[in-house]
């Protein structure tokens, strides 16, 4: 880094990005996403059923690592991957996205994507489906769905994320 002058603030954007991640275990702020379709308002992340997407989209978008919130998992990947820069690598480093197999539910008779966000400490961040709120978990998997992905933003390697 450079030398700052005085009374100039610098925002460490990825060291709040890594702090953000590890610090929303446990909360459960994302688990109600209201929509109206037909006319009718529908909690579309179903009271934290199915709020892994909007979870890491609202952790991802004020750091500039994704274009807009998303309810469902496709579409925030479709922005990672086409919109944002973020690319495939083969080993978690803190602050990337994994996205896990899909399951799945018999009671409500859809299948499911799961994504979560990498920690500092080489562990994942994600909505959990049973608990309703971010939890940390083992990287590699989720609730027995193994990680099938790993996606990175070069954005990453900079503590200004430019």
């Amino acid at each position: 880094m450079t030398k700052a002058k005085p009374g100039q603030v610098t925002i460490l954007k990825k060291k709040n990005y890594l702090a953000m991640i590890k610090n929303s275990e446990g909360s459960c702020a994302y688990k109600n996403n209201y929509a109206l379709i037909d006319g009718v308002e529908v909690d579309i992340t179903e009271d934290g059923n199915a709020a892994c997407a909007y979870s890491v989209s609202w952790i991802l978008q004020p750091f500039g690592l994704c274009k807009r919130i998303h309810a469902k998992t496709s579409g925030l990947v479709n922005d990672l991957i086409k919109e944002s820069g973020w690319y495939d690598i083969d080993e978690p480093r803190p602050g990337c996205v994994f996205l896990y197999k899909p399951k799945y539910f018999e009671n409500s008779k859809k299948v499911r994507d799961h994504i979560g966000l990498g920690t500092d400490d080489g562990d994942a961040i994600s909505n959990d489906d049973e608990k309703r709120c971010l939890t940390q978990h083992p990287w590699n998997e989720y609730h027995e769905r193994p990680c099938v992905r790993i996606l990175w933003n070069d954005k990453l390697n900079s503590e200004l994320l430019s």
